[in-house]
Formats: structure tokens, sequence, C-alpha cells
């Protein structure tokens, strides 16, 4: 089906990139969403940035780190999306959904998998989580955590379409979004109601990040 509206899991609109569709990630997908989320996120990035501030190291651990959130998180939880685009996976959002109470950081903080994939930089993680419990609400939520379009496909509505998707599932469940982001983006979140809240800082000397909230439209 091809839609001009507010785009779902399932349905597919039509971009100058070609017809890009949204639907749920599977296993089969995970190699795609760690390339997809590696090269989205390899420069200008305030957060991978601060996880691992060698680009080098960057380079080989954040895909890894990604797949190991994706596979034993997001995935069993169904709260991984992908975007396609002529059945290319070119786009990928992973989030918590409401109910979720802790974070892959104290989840899998005992876990090989992810403190092999971090090496040095695990407490890192643990201070990114402990900013984002500083700033997200104390009601039900739905928290964006990674949102990324392969680079060749920026600006063409792949991660509008993967956004729709999120912001329609919270106003079904009348609970607000939350996300950080650097300045360029805010005005992304913006275009979908959503506002600036305030920012938090990544650990002692991290950088400063934007706190955006969308409430539901009921």
């Amino acid at each position: 089906m091809t839609t001009r509206g507010p785009v779902t899991t399932g349905d597919t609109t039509t971009n100058r990139g070609g017809d890009i569709t949204v639907r749920s990630a599977t296993g089969s997908d995970l190699p795609a969403i760690a390339s997809v989320l590696g090269r989205a996120f390899h420069r200008d990035d305030p957060v991978g940035e601060y996880l691992f501030p060698d680009e080098s190291v960057r380079d080989r651990r954040q895909p890894k780190m990604i797949l190991t959130m994706a596979r034993r998180r997001h995935l069993p939880q169904g709260t991984a999306t992908v975007a396609t685009v002529d059945g290319r996976i070119e786009g990928v959002l992973l989030w918590h959904g409401p109910d979720h109470t802790r974070t892959p950081w104290h989840s899998l903080i005992g876990g090989p998998e992810l403190m092999r994939d971090m090496g040095t930089r695990v407490a890192a993680g643990i201070r990114v989580d402990a900013a984002l419990a500083r700033t997200v609400p104390g009601v039900p939520h739905i928290l964006a955590v990674y949102l990324g379009a392969s680079p060749e496909n920026h600006r063409r509505g792949v991660g509008t379409a993967l956004f729709q998707d999120l912001v329609d599932r919270a106003d079904t469940l009348g609970v607000p979004v939350c996300g950080l982001c650097k300045d360029s983006n805010v005005p992304f979140y913006e275009r979908f109601d959503g506002h600036l809240i305030g920012t938090t800082t990544l650990g002692r000397r991290g950088p400063r990040v934007n706190v955006m909230l969308r409430v539901p439209r009921r």
C-alpha cells in the first residue's frame, strides 16, 4: 500500500529515493541494523563520540555494541523497526516502550557480550544511562534510543517515516516520546510537535545534549 499520510508498520510511502516501507525488525535484519547505525553515527554524534572517543575504536566497537543491544534487548521486546527502500534496509529505529524499566546497560552489564563489545568503555555507557534516567519523565513513555539512516539516504524521508511510526504508536498508547539529540536535530523533533525541555551532560566532562519531549495527541 502506498500512502502520503502517517506511516504505520507495514505501510509504504513513496519518496524521491524510492518506496519506503516501515516494519518490525527480525533476526535476519541484525547485520544490516548494525551496519546502518554504525555508519549513521560514525561522525558528528555526541553520544557515540563520548562512548568511543577514538575514531578507530568507534569504527570497530560501536557496530558490535549496537548489534548486541538489538539482538539481546530490542528484538525480544519488539522495539526495533527498520525502513526499507526498494527492499533494502536504509534506516533503523531502536526504542524502549512504556513498560521498560531497565536500560540495556543495567540489564546486560554483567553479560560477557556487551563487556567484550565495549571494552574499557563500559563505565561510559553507565554514565549515558544515568543521563537518560535524570531526564526522562516519571511516567510511562517511549524513549528513542537510536534513529539513523544510511548516509546516502539522509533527507530522503527515511528517518521521518520511522519516527512517524513511533509517534503513531505513542498516540495510540497515550504516552509521550522522549529523546536526546544534538542542536542540529532539534528541528526534527519540532516537526513532530516535540519540545526542548532542557539539556543534560554526559558524564562529568562530556558533551551537553538536548532533552526533547513530545506529548501525545489525544
